[in-house]
């Protein structure tokens, strides 16, 4: 969901110069759900091309540590919503 990418890309910006976020499949709906391609390096030049990136998800919240990773919390909230149980 939006926002475990806002957090990831938060934690990932925490810690490297340039983070990028691709789409496995580019030509598919956005709002479907599909796998990323996430890398990060100290500088954009380090990085390979990897397709079309996601541009939108901007670093947002309390990233992620060893104390603190709700990813479980916050991926069955995107289940839920899907069920329609919400």
């Amino acid at each position: 969901g939006a926002e475990f990418l806002h957090r990831l890309q938060a934690t990932m910006a925490s810690v490297f110069d340039e983070v990028h976020i691709h789409r496995v499949d580019p030509d598919a709906d956005p709002r479907t759900t599909q796998n990323l391609i996430v890398t990060a390096a100290s500088a954009a030049s380090l990085l390979p091309a990897h397709g079309e990136r996601i541009v939108d998800v901007p670093a947002r919240g309390r990233p992620f540590s060893d104390a603190w990773a709700p990813v479980e919390y916050l991926q069955a909230r995107v289940f839920v919503q899907g069920l329609g149980w919400n």
